[in-house]
């Protein structure tokens, strides 16, 4: 009987690396993604099959960031990963016993990475790593990227161009809301505190309280003393609402260096 199991850890991540463990061992299943979830619990999240047409068909209908397959089939078992995929299966780490095992990745082009059964956990380990960096990576170059656009305001006085790298915070006052520059600017426009939230790239700025949004980029630091509050690097301090003191701090683990 085949055996299908999903794993899950908290995750603070929007996007956290999806896997898939493929493979007929229910056990060496286990193994591979409770090591991936205690290494990562923050980053990753995964699920196994023991049959791979049963995990083909979900990965085609949910692809996962990485597959991990362990096969004595390898040319079938790539053969009919390939097929479930318009474009090929995304990246594969493919372990084998030895016996088999040789420069396997010039196999198929999806193959990453070649491991020996029994797998060593640091090698494992090293190879997810790898991919969690390439991840991140990504993310920076989006978050540049979208740092460097610009939003255009509708103001009193005609149409104000800004730099969203250049936006410090914005508070509410009704349906007013300012918009306050690094450089020590203020620009009031007529709109509702959600619909920027939800234009303004959400990788850079976070909505700490009802009536506030702040960019990431120039926070200087949190206080816990006396209420929570947020101290901008111009010297504003900015109220965190108890509601969202939880959430913002999860914001916080997957931007920063902990």
């Amino acid at each position: 009987m085949a055996i299908t199991k999903t794993y899950h850890a908290m995750l603070p991540l929007k996007r956290p690396l999806k896997f898939t463990v493929l493979g007929p061992d229910t056990h060496l299943n286990d193994r591979i993604c409770n090591l991936i979830i205690s290494e990562f619990p923050h980053e990753c999240i995964g699920n196994s099959f023991t049959e791979l047409e049963t995990g083909a068909r979900e990965i085609k209908s949910t692809p996962p960031d990485l597959i991990i397959l362990h096969t004595k089939k390898l040319n079938n078992d790539l053969a009919e990963l390939h097929n479930a995929f318009l474009s090929g299966p995304p990246p594969v780490i493919l372990i084998l016993e030895p016996k088999h095992y040789n420069n396997t990745k010039s196999i198929h082009p999806s193959i990453i990475h070649v491991m020996k059964s029994p797998i060593e956990n640091t090698e494992l380990r090293q190879s997810i790593a790898s991919l969690l960096d390439e991840k991140r990576k990504s993310v920076y170059k989006t978050e540049r990227k979208r740092s460097d656009e610009t939003i255009m305001l509708s103001t009193g006085t005609g149409w104000q161009l800004l730099k969203i790298k250049d936006i410090l915070r914005l508070n509410s006052d009704g349906n007013y809301i300012t918009f306050h520059t690094c450089r020590g600017e203020k620009f009031t426009v007529i709109k509702t505190m959600k619909y920027f939230e939800q234009k303004l790239p959400q990788e850079l700025f976070y909505r700490v309280h009802q009536s506030h949004i702040i960019n990431f980029k120039h926070i200087e630091k949190v206080l816990t003393s006396d209420g929570y509050s947020i101290i901008m690097n111009d010297g504003t301090s900015v109220p965190l609402s108890k509601e969202r003191k939880e959430s913002f701090k999860l914001f916080l683990q997957k931007k920063c260096i902990t």
